[in-house]
């Protein structure tokens, strides 16, 4: 409550600077405001030094509660449990068609899948961005809710959103990146790809591809084929222990 935290501020001498992080506990202190808790290591910091001065003060019935939350803390981070991001193939495929033809590169959709895997390696191996500003802007904006002109369809704007939201997200929170409907390995290495575009932290999101219909099970040992001889998807993908 605010007014425990008033009496245990009063007997303490420094406020740990990380409770900077609490808004109400950054105003009583003067201290700036830095934004949610994004890692449980952050977050246990001051939890440690909030037990650490309640135990030198003698409160030993305060330090009980804040030792529960600590081990909780400790076992399931912030989120507890992980949550699974799921999309259609063809979404991405979409996406990336959107990204293409503005650029002036072609209609990947229509590209045959050694034309795909080509183009998706090359990208993946470059220092440069793919996407350009234009596009990130207006991801960036609700969708319909801007004055400026849109280039991108509300079903691309939603897949290329969710991205967008991956990289704010700690990836602890997260478990796989889960493909529907994939049907080659460009669909893997797409989702790879617009995931190091939008600055998912290494090493991503693991990517697991369902084969659901009996062609696409038929063709899925060619697919994963391809993806382990793949020289970017094996460097970058595979040594971080994600796939």
């Amino acid at each position: 409550t605010s007014e425990s935290l008033h009496s245990w501020l009063n007997h303490t001498h420094q406020m740990p600077a990380e409770l900077a992080r609490m808004p109400s506990a950054s105003s009583l202190s003067g201290e700036e405001y830095l934004g949610p808790y994004t890692s449980k290591e952050e977050l246990l910091e001051p939890l440690l030094a909030i037990h650490a001065s309640l135990v030198a003060c003698g409160d030993d019935v305060a330090a009980g509660p804040v030792s529960d939350l600590i081990r909780q803390v400790a076992c399931f981070g912030l989120a507890m449990t992980a949550l699974d991001i799921r999309q259609e193939s063809t979404r991405h495929s979409d996406a990336m068609h959107a990204i293409t033809e503005y650029l002036g590169v072609g209609p990947y959709s229509e590209w045959a899948e050694e034309q795909k895997v080509k183009f998706l390696e090359g990208e993946l191996a470059s220092r440069r961005p793919l996407i350009p500003q234009e596009i990130m802007a207006e991801v960036r904006r609700p969708y319909g809710g801007s004055q400026h002109k849109r280039v991108l369809s509300a079903e691309v704007h939603e897949v290329l959103a969710t991205f967008a939201a991956i990289a704010e997200l700690p990836l602890d929170s997260l478990g796989s990146y889960v493909i529907s409907m994939a049907q080659s390995a460009s669909d893997v290495l797409c989702v790879r790809l617009l995931q190091k575009e939008f600055g998912v932290q290494a090493p991503m999101l693991r990517v697991a591809p369902l084969f659901e219909t009996l062609d696409d099970l038929q063709n899925a040992p060619a697919a994963l084929r391809t993806l382990l001889e793949s020289r970017p998807y094996r460097e970058q993908h595979l040594v971080g222990g994600v796939q």
